[in-house]
């Protein structure tokens, strides 16, 4: 008997020819996803281990896809990411597991989005318009999800520290010694070396304050003074690098080092990961950008170990992997290169990469390497001097040994921009003693300034709630554009800053919806979303407690659903039809505070449009008839289909069947195409002619070509000679 195969459903007979090169061949039979839905007893004496799907998913291929893993039974299986990797066996190496838990989850977010965009959103909506406090069209564009209120809630909280912050100048006062230690000779000179110690008073001396600084300065400055060594903690501090790269921290970095914005960074590193051109030969550099795991497998580590040495020696070399986090034994892989060897140093592919990213790879390769190089040391020792019961103190923070810090350690550093790293080579003389008494060269006092409260730039709100687990690395960059988009924040010069609806939106939340606001209600859904994927939940106890939830912000703000207000569907209807007919319909218009207007609007104007069939592009809009085409009703929309050529060229409708032979009537292309555009609509025609002039049947459909990004009329050919052909799927029984 034969072992079982891993079963792979496939979608293109392109596809079932990619399988059959794949070095892996051997280990799965593939079955195309319409023979499967066409004859399901293609399954009945299926023996198989695993079960992967390889399809660009449309709607109805993902219901197609659901069905066949119900027919199955199966409770676990692989997406192969066509949009990830660059060959077969790369796509077959790391497949993306999908189990039943997880199709529950994503149900369950659907669930409660809905009850945001259908609820919450139309409540805050109906404050924003009572209240007429915000500009209709302001208002129309809100579309408000779970995690929104708590990052806008994050962002206003930060504004209103600095728009409540007063800077306020105060005084310090400083104290510096030159302190020679004739133990230290320099070698050059033949000298004691000579130290300047710098010390300060904690205190911080508003202006009222100033009779104290003055007596203190006094004390200082005497003569009679002695400034004695009160205390010296000698201490060091080693400093581990940086974590090996997730998603959301490579984000953040590219950000701060080259002012890239997440999805710019994710298209370059999507690149650099799927292979790019060096010496004529395609070559993927990196490993999979999407990820959330500081695991790097054993072979990468012997491969870093062995580069460090050969670059630095066993000094500055950790010879065992460094562990990071608990999940060393994760399948998944942090972001790291794919090769180590000099040839892929970053100096030897300069010219060979494009300027940005060369950058991001040699952020990553370094990063890399960092991580199994020996801990930095600093020298953190603190010094206390006593002048007749005044206290003062200095901090070092001298590096001792560099460490991993020796790897292009300023751009690592500089990328973690809420890391403190304090001036450096600050240090005591070593034989400095308790008990030594020091003259002072100069006392004084000096002025400085509160700084600024920080505001968020994008970089470091990514971290903060990934880090935090508000948000996924996928989501966080997501929703920051989607609050950006909908106009509730702005960014200047890298910095995020509310706008005034978008202080206004969280007033709300705060005053009427502070649930929604909560950091631990978002992280404890987060975390019922993870028990409905390991089935340990069930949907329904997720979405009722958000009903709830919407319930009491209904009757707090004092929100009625009969309310005559219409929906968003309605505003951006009665948007269209206007702007089809090359109006526009002010945005303080009343028809869009009035449900009853709006719809008599779109009623009266609706009629005066032939519709055909939904569009098969954005699948919401008809797809309606001018005179020289089929196209859709929203003008957002890219979906045309035209009639005939240009200038009477062969070309659309009238050209596709021109060239089989056949002339099909004018008046009857609306009909064709309703037909075409229902689900999975074709046509047969019996009678098609072939350049070589011979007769043939076949179905005609309608498809978008990729390569062009248009739609378009093809063919499509039964499975078998033998196969049945309805009668309502004939041209001559729908023309």
């Amino acid at each position: 008997m034969n072992e079982p195969k891993n079963l792979i459903v496939v979608d293109s007979l392109e596809k079932l020819q990619q399988l059959n090169s794949a070095k892996r061949k051997d280990e799965f039979q593939a079955l195309n996803i319409d023979d499967i839905i066409n004859n399901p007893s293609v399954l009945d004496e299926l023996e198989y281990r695993e079960v992967f799907f390889y399809l660009d998913v449309t709607i109805q291929k993902k219901k197609n896809m659901d069905e066949i893993v119900m027919m199955l039974q199966v409770r676990q299986y692989y997406i192969l990411d066509i949009q990830r990797y660059f060959d077969i066996d790369s796509l077959l190496e790391f497949p993306a597991m999908v189990t039943y838990g997880s199709i529950k989850s994503v149900a369950a977010k659907k669930q409660v989005d809905s009850l945001f965009n259908n609820e919450v959103n139309q409540i805050v909506k109906f404050k924003l318009f009572k209240n007429r406090i915000a500009t209709t069209q302001a208002i129309n564009r809100l579309s408000i999800n779970r995690a929104m209120p708590v990052v806008l809630g994050i962002i206003a909280a930060a504004e209103k520290k600095i728009l409540d912050f007063s800077k306020e100048d105060y005084s310090r006062i400083g104290v510096e010694y030159s302190y020679e230690d004739a133990k230290d000779i320099d070698k050059l000179t033949k000298l004691a070396k000579v130290s300047l110690i710098k010390v300060f008073h904690k205190s911080k001396f508003k202006d009222e304050h100033r009779g104290m600084v003055e007596i203190i300065l006094s004390t200082l400055q005497n003569p009679q003074t002695k400034h004695i060594v009160k205390d010296i903690k000698r201490k060091t501090e080693e400093v581990k690098p940086f974590a090996p790269l997730v998603t959301s921290r490579l984000q953040r970095n590219c950000f701060y080092l080259f002012g890239l914005d997440p999805m710019q960074t994710i298209s370059i590193c999507e690149e650099l990961c799927n292979g790019i051109v060096i010496d004529g030969v395609k070559t993927k550099l990196i490993t999979s950008p999407f990820t959330d795991s500081h695991n790097i497998a054993d072979e990468a580590v012997e491969e870093i170990i062995k580069s460090l040495i050969d670059k630095f020696g066993i000094e500055y070399t950790l010879m065992n992997k460094r562990k990071f986090t608990d999940d060393e034994n994760s399948t998944k892989e942090a972001i790291r290169p794919l090769h180590f060897s000099n040839k892929y140093f970053p100096k030897n592919l300069e010219g060979k990469l494009p300027k940005l990213h060369l950058e991001v790879y040699k952020f990553i390769f370094y990063r890399t390497l960092a991580t199994q190089m020996k801990n930095s040391i600093y020298d953190v020792s603190k010094l206390i001097i006593e002048a007749d019961d005044i206290e003062l103190t200095a901090n070092a923070n001298k590096l001792e040994f560099k460490g991993w810090e020796k790897l292009d350690g300023y751009r690592q550093k500089t990328s973690e921009s809420d890391t403190d790293y304090r001036e450096q080579n600050i240090s005591f003389p070593k034989n400095l003693f308790i008990g030594e008494v020091l003259a002072p060269i100069q006392v004084s006092d000096f002025k400085a300034t509160d700084k600024n409260p920080p505001r968020y730039g994008k970089g470091r709100l990514i971290s903060y709630l990934v880090d935090t687990k508000l948000c996924s690395a996928e989501e966080a960059p997501a929703v920051i554009d989607s609050l950006e988009k909908i106009g509730l924040t702005t960014e200047i010069q890298h910095m995020i800053h509310p706008t005034e609806l978008g202080m206004l939106v969280d007033g709300i939340f705060t005053k009427y919806g502070e649930l929604f606001k909560e950091e631990d209600k978002l992280r404890d859904y987060n975390n019922n979303i993870a028990m409905i994927k390991d089935e340990e939940l069930e949907i329904d106890e997720v979405v009722e407690e958000y009903k709830s939830l919407v319930q009491d912000f209904e009757a707090v703000i004092g929100y009625e659903k009969k309310e005559d207000m219409p929906d968003d569907w309605m505003v951006e209807k009665a948007k269209n039809i206007a702007k089809f007919n090359g109006a526009i319909l002010s945005e303080d218009n009343p028809m869009f505070l009035s449900r009853s207007l709006i719809l008599a609007y779109i009623n009266a104007k609706d009629n005066d449009f032939k519709k055909v069939g939904k569009c098969p592009e954005c699948k919401k809009e008809q797809v309606i008839e001018d005179d020289i085409s089929f196209r859709c009703f929203s003008k957002d929309c890219k979906f045309r289909l035209f009639k005939q050529g240009k200038d009477g060229a062969k070309g659309g409708i009238e050209g596709f069947f021109t060239n089989f032979g056949k002339n099909i009537l004018k008046d009857d292309y609306a009909v064709l195409l309703g037909t075409l555009l229902k689900s999975n609509g074709k046509i047969y025609f019996s009678d098609l002619v072939s350049k070589k002039n011979t007769t043939f049947g076949a179905y005609v459909v309608l498809k978008k070509n990729t390569d062009y990004n248009n739609w378009q009329l093809g063919l499509s050919f039964p499975k078998s000679k033998n196969a049945t052909i309805k009668d309502d799927l004939k041209i001559e029984n729908i023309l």
